[in-house]
């Protein structure tokens, strides 16, 4: 059986076109690289190569055995990935970054049905917004990241990234019980002279409710930031300002809290992204292949690459 590794020495021989070039190309010396092509003579029992003047030349029998070279040698490359990639799904380290609501329902369901098929695999998991993990993601401190893009707010993401919707999900507005008394989805305009709860600066949706409110026609009066949305539900509940929170992160519902759908059904898109290529694409698509099935539940199921 031919050796691969003699392979790559003729191989490299043919592209330089002489011992010396070859043993250099290759980090060799020039006798290394001549034992090597040497024994693969006898492996296949003919001469590959003619030695000149000018250098050495390849035999009819030593450009056959070349022009098969790159195939055998692309296709033992391929062999090893797939073995990798097995050994990748069995064992291995794989680091997500998620928003913190979608650790409600989604994370946790997608990571228990991925540890189901993957139990050897390090799942390290961090809470990011996407502002935070975006950028980790391109700088390779990520793997995967879960991340939301909200109406009035594009990222911006760049092509770089690879993008899949998981699902659409509605920003509800919530306020509390004794100021609210019609039930069905509610304009925009009936709040604009309430104050106003919102994400600190620099978060998607603070942007999104400083320009929801301006698309309606008025600038929101900012009362107090906060990102927990169970604090957020306190403090409506207080009377201390509305707030738009998104479904993922509504449940539970506090109690003195209404929770209103919005006229033009504003919303977000919830999304993974990753960089292709990746030594851990295999854990990757698993673990995409794990978000798929977790979001069915979640919304509307229309998907998107990019």
């Amino acid at each position: 059986m031919l050796d691969p590794r003699r392979l790559r020495v003729l191989r490299q021989v043919a592209d330089s076109g002489s011992i010396v070039g070859a043993a250099r190309a290759l980090s060799f010396t020039p006798s290394a690289v001549s034992q090597q092509i040497a024994a693969l003579e006898r492996e296949v029992g003919v001469r590959l190569l003619e030695r000149g003047r000018r250098g050495v030349a390849l035999t009819d029998a030593g450009a056959a055995l070349v022009a098969r070279a790159d195939v055998i040698l692309r296709e033992l490359a391929r062999a090893e990935a797939d073995v990798r990639a097995v050994l990748d799904l069995a064992a291995g380290t794989i680091r997500i970054g998620a928003f913190p609501s979608a650790g409600t329902e989604l994370v946790p369901n997608a990571l228990l049905a991925f540890a189901g098929g993957h139990p050897g695999v390090d799942v390290r998991l961090f809470e990011l917004e996407p502002e935070e993990s975006l950028p980790r993601l391109r700088t390779g401190e990520l793997d995967l990241v879960v991340a939301y893009e909200c109406d009035y707010v594009p990222l911006g993401l760049g092509e770089e990234l690879v993008q899949e919707t998981l699902f659409r999900e509605p920003m509800f507005v919530v306020v509390g019980k004794g100021r609210s008394r019609s039930r069905g989805p509610i304009d925009l305009r009936e709040l604009a002279e309430e104050r106003w709860i919102a994400s600190t600066p620099g978060t998607s949706i603070r942007d999104f409710t400083i320009r929801a409110c301006q698309a309606a026609g008025f600038e929101p009066r900012l009362a107090s930031h906060w990102n927990d949305f169970q604090v957020v539900q306190s403090l409506t509940a207080a009377g201390l300002g509305v707030a738009f929170i998104p479904r993922l992160a509504v449940r539970p519902t506090r109690p003195g809290v209404a929770v209103r759908t919005v006229q033009g059904e504003p919303g977000r898109r919830v999304f993974a992204a990753w960089l292709p290529g990746g030594a851990r694409e295999p854990l990757v698509a698993a673990a995409l292949e794990a978000l798929r099935l977790a979001a069915q539940p979640l919304g509307s199921p229309a998907r998107q690459r990019g």
